[in-house]
């Protein structure tokens, strides 16, 4: 996916009508106007100031929004160098903003990282193997699905249309790392929960997820 589309996507998500991710001397991608790319890099310069003077203070906040007349610009630290801004209306979910910025993050900063010559292969040192990966039954995964549709739903009543790119993360995650099943279906929840910024949502969420696999389970 190009930066553009990537873009774009987090648009559709989050309520967004512009964004842009540059440095202090160039537009690395942008779905503004053509007319506004000089003043989104004078706003990404003044982004790098102030992200630089809060660090410079020992906090590690990476989101300033400046209120316009009739709009919010929002930027959010990608990297040392790099920053994402986002033109929206003032009347905007943050929650879901927030949440939608988080999910795509870590493929801006795949997108914008420098291609690397690779490094010689070395021949896998047996003594040191990984751990083997998590194997998962078909059949098991097949009869919880409709569990998981129900968690989805659930999830996409606190954080919205950005519950199509975070619960399949959540659930790839868990799926490698724990398995499909029920015994650990208990780490799949804890990880949606975290996804969620409202303290009270994220507490009404991980009860109506627990009464939801009891009932599930006790269909079964």
């Amino acid at each position: 996916m190009s930066m553009i589309e990537l873009l774009k996507e987090l648009e559709q998500l989050g309520g967004i009508q512009h964004s842009c991710v540059a440095t202090p001397d160039s537009i690395l991608a942008s779905t503004f106007p053509e007319i506004l790319d000089t003043n989104m890099g004078s706003a990404s310069r003044v982004a790098h100031q102030i992200f630089n003077a809060i660090h410079s203070i020992g906090s590690d906040h990476k989101e300033i929004i400046f209120e316009l007349d009739e709009c919010l610009l929002m930027g959010h630290v990608v990297d040392d160098k790099t920053v994402l801004i986002m033109l929206t209306e003032k009347e905007v979910n943050m929650a879901l903003i927030n949440t939608s910025v988080r999910s795509v993050m870590p493929t801006i900063i795949e997108a914008i990282a420098p291609v690397t010559e690779p490094e010689p292969s070395v021949a896998p040192d047996t003594s040191t193997a990984s751990r083997p990966a998590v194997k998962n039954n078909p059949a098991i995964e097949a009869q919880l699905r409709a569990l998981m549709n129900q968690l989805r739903d659930l999830m996409a009543d606190y954080i919205g249309p950005a519950v199509s790119i975070v619960f399949d993360d959540a659930y790839d995650t868990w799926r490698a790392t724990h398995g499909v099943r029920l015994g650990t279906i208990a780490e799949l929840l804890k990880q949606l929960a975290r996804e969620i910024d409202d303290k009270d949502d994220r507490s009404a969420f991980l009860k109506k997820s627990v009464t939801t696999v009891k009932a599930f389970s006790a269909n079964r």
